[in-house]
């Protein structure tokens, strides 16, 4: 067994290898098995992918889920997951071999421990899933990941296993007793079925070169507009060329997406890229995907004059320098941090957001120090009282709890969490609910 030391952050499910309810969701239930996990369950059940949780585990997984219920963690909208069938698609993995899982991670929190339980020699998948179908002890188990582009890379020895298994995910958080689950279909050895053809799904485009220091950002998302990827290349001097940032962007996301491959596909189905300013199309394996291609060339404006406000955050983000000064969602004035931190200064993504805004993020002291204090902004009013008007929370959206303050959601992907479940996320109230609000007053 691999253990590690330390902590780790997020709300997700495993990746790699695939895990049913994230299977379901990529492929807009595509398998037989997703079509009846939904009829069974819900549609819901696949949106929240990230949410197969218990509020209050706190290490009691075997206690809390009953036999033939691991797979949806006893919650009844994920029912459907439970369904003992021998069509769930399974990741093909080689025996006794270092391989690096990945867990999808939307939102962040402390962590205690990640385990990787198998099933028992002789498992039936056509048989409702026991705890006595599980290994006693888990083949891998990890508390020290550092989150890469939204999720963890686990580097885990497989186990010695041949055939049809499952592997079980727990995860485990340290600053709340929540714990998530996983269940992965996988298959040991022999003959992995054949890969899915590579499809192209779009392509990346230069119609003119770009100032260094722009940045390119490749999205990938669902059909319903769900981001699931995001790619950004800053460019540096040499790579601004029509063919070359088509290269530089191409080479990036190759290193790190599991989604999507960018080149010139080859006879031999790999996808390499080129310099060229039309030729690296964008390919994937997985249906309904789609892609985006933003480009921000930098600011030019010069800025005030040094010892001013700079930017009533987050106003100018991406362009924020060593010392830029800006005015922070809480009215104070914050300074961005020297390098390496000033990159954080500049996370625009939901995640960064979240992070590392000047003054509200968790983390937001690893890239800003305190200037000074200034006049908070007003406070929004509340036009709803909670749970009034629940399916139409967004970003943004400001209540007032049963508790009598106010509380505004979170900006995406928390956002999610603002209309469900109230034992979780009533503001002020529920187990979590500070994943899903920020109290106003």
């Amino acid at each position: 067994m691999i253990t590690a030391a330390g902590f780790a952050f997020g709300h997700g499910a495993t990746e790699f290898p695939m895990s049913r309810v994230f299977g379901c969701y990529l492929s807009s239930n595509g398998s037989a098995a997703c079509k009846a996990a939904v009829a069974l369950g819900g549609e819901q059940a696949v949106y929240d992918w990230n949410g197969v949780n218990i509020g209050n585990a706190a290490g009691r997984h075997r206690e809390l889920i009953s036999d033939g219920k691991l797979c949806s963690a006893n919650r009844e909208q994920h029912k459907g997951f439970d369904l003992a069938r021998g069509d769930w698609p399974a990741t093909a993995m080689t025996a006794d071999q270092t391989v690096q899982f990945s867990y999808r991670a939307t939102a962040p929190h402390a962590t205690s421990y990640f385990r990787f339980y198998v099933t028992r020699d002789g498992y039936d998948p056509a048989q409702p899933l026991r705890w006595s179908d599980l290994d006693a002890a888990p083949f891998c188990e990890v508390s020290s990941v550092t989150l890469v582009n939204g999720r963890y890379p686990i580097s885990c020895r497989t186990p010695r296993k041949s055939g049809r298994h499952l592997i079980y995910t727990i995860w485990q958080r340290s600053d709340s007793p929540e714990a998530f689950y996983s269940c992965s279909d996988v298959q040991f050895g022999g003959t992995p079925p054949p890969a899915p053809a590579w499809k192209q799904i779009g392509a990346i485009t230069a119609v003119e070169a770009l100032p260094a220091a722009s940045t390119v950002t490749l999205r990938v998302f669902d059909t319903t507009g769900r981001d699931l990827e995001s790619h950004v290349v800053t460019l540096a001097p040499g790579q601004t060329a029509a063919s070359d940032w088509p290269y530089a962007l191409a080479s990036f996301v190759n290193g790190r997406s599991t989604l999507i491959k960018a080149g010139v596909l080859g006879s031999n189905g790999a996808i390499s890229p080129v310099k060229d300013a039309s030729r690296n199309l964008i390919y994937s394996q997985t249906d309904g995907l789609r892609t985006a291609v933003d480009i921000k060339k930098p600011d030019t404006t010069p800025p005030p004059p040094p010892g001013t406000v700079n930017y009533v955050w987050p106003a100018g983000i991406g362009g924020y320098k060593d010392g830029t000064i800006v005015r922070g969602p809480d009215g104070n004035i914050y300074k961005c941090r020297p390098a390496p931190f000033t990159a954080w200064c500049n996370r625009s993504d939901p995640q960064g957001v979240t992070a590392y805004a000047p003054g509200t993020g968790f983390a937001w002291r690893e890239a800003w120090t305190f200037v000074a204090a200034g006049s908070p902004p007003p406070l929004p009013t509340a036009v709803l009282v909670y749970p009034s008007g629940k399916e139409s929370y967004g970003p943004g959206t400001v209540v007032k709890g049963k508790d009598g303050r106010g509380y505004q959601c979170r900006p995406f992907p928390n956002s999610g969490w603002c209309g469900g479940s109230e034992l979780y996320y009533g503001p002020g109230t529920g187990i979590a609910w500070q994943d899903a609000w920020i109290r106003l007053d």
